[in-house]
């Protein structure tokens, strides 16, 4: 249906996207009635190809970001592209439990915020930051989990 999410960091409102064909991301204006994380929960992420992760440390301690790049089934409503990266900026942790050796496409079996965290509470005792958040994805194939704790996340679109 062509609905995406971006959340940025510290911004306490949700986003509905704003139509724009030229946009190689998604343009967002403010909505009320909704928390970030709620919003991208929205997304329909059973089944959801899970194809590649990366960590970004070039800018440490500045700009950690974690990229996730995700294929949408036909049958799932997904951005414009069937690929999308989901790039979690200003990231303070990465939990990555994976299990390897199991030959076949990796999907993901769930994905959402896990607002209890205990990682959360002690970041913010020694930053100070009031704006984190845990996002977790669980897969079907292997049951691994990934967690990420970050103040932001965009989703944009492939080609």
């Amino acid at each position: 249906d062509g609905r995406g999410h971006v959340i940025w960091a510290g911004e306490e409102r949700c986003f509905e996207p704003i139509a724009d064909p030229r946009a190689t991301c998604f343009h967002w204006r403010a909505t009320e009635g909704r928390t970030k994380l709620e919003q991208l929960s929205e997304f329909a992420w059973h089944d959801v190809g899970l194809l590649h992760i990366e960590l970004d440390r070039s800018n440490p301690g500045n700009a950690d970001t974690v990229r996730v790049i995700v294929e949408w089934a036909e049958w799932q409503p997904h951005p414009p592209s069937r690929r999308s990266m989901i790039e979690f900026t200003d990231c303070y942790r990465l939990e990555a439990a994976m299990n390897f050796g199991i030959i076949c496409y990796e999907t993901i079996l769930q994905a959402g915020p896990e607002p209890d965290h205990a990682e959360i509470a002690r970041i913010q005792a020694w930053s100070g930051l009031t704006d984190l958040f845990c996002w977790v994805f669980e897969t079907n194939s292997t049951g691994s989990l990934i967690k990420i704790i970050a103040r932001g996340v965009t989703v944009r679109p492939l080609t």
